[in-house]
């Protein structure tokens, strides 16, 4: 288990359904994992079954919860795993009642070190849209760089948006 001081890590359950169905399902969640509509139940449990690991699946969810009281706040992905170029994409998403909490800056620094020091990456790297400042904050914080800018990349609300790119290089190699 991944633990944070006031946040752990923890693999997806069957019992977690509920929850990542109401985090998929949310529509305000939806720009930012490219969702169009929702997710069925029976999807989303397929899902949750059909998990096995980084390397077969290229991807890893975690559920992010409370290390007080074990309530489920959010999760946290690896994605687009690349064993050759040791690369992973990253993306996080906290329920809005645990934002601006410091959350979200823990489990993200859990996520960075385990896939340094555990997984031996070389990068990991996010996709941010321009209108998202409080996740292009938070993986600044992190120590990620701003390296690339996708131009008029995502039309949401009648409006065109770009999309920044974020790396962060392994320190130690």
């Amino acid at each position: 288990m991944l633990k944070g001081k006031h946040i752990y890590f923890r693999g997806v359950e069957i019992d977690d359904l509920n929850f990542i169905e109401r985090l998929e399902n949310n529509p305000e969640n939806w720009l930012v994992s490219g969702t169009l509509i929702p997710f069925s139940r029976k999807s989303i449990e397929e899902y949750i079954n059909a998990i096995r690991n980084l390397q077969t699946d290229k991807q890893c969810r975690w559920i992010i919860s409370l290390t007080s009281n074990d309530e489920c706040i959010g999760a946290i992905d690896l994605f687009e795993y690349d064993s050759v170029h040791r690369r992973a994409g990253a993306g996080i998403i906290i329920e809005e009642k645990y934002r601006k909490k410091g959350y979200a800056s823990q489990a993200l620094d859990l996520l960075i070190e385990y896939s340094f020091s555990h997984l031996n990456l070389f990068q990991l790297w996010a996709c941010i849209i321009d209108n998202n400042i409080a996740s292009q904050n938070l993986f600044s914080k992190a120590g990620f760089e701003l390296t690339a800018s996708k131009k008029n990349w995502i039309f949401s609300g009648g409006l065109w948006h770009n999309e920044y790119i974020y790396q962060l290089i392994n320190p130690k190699i």
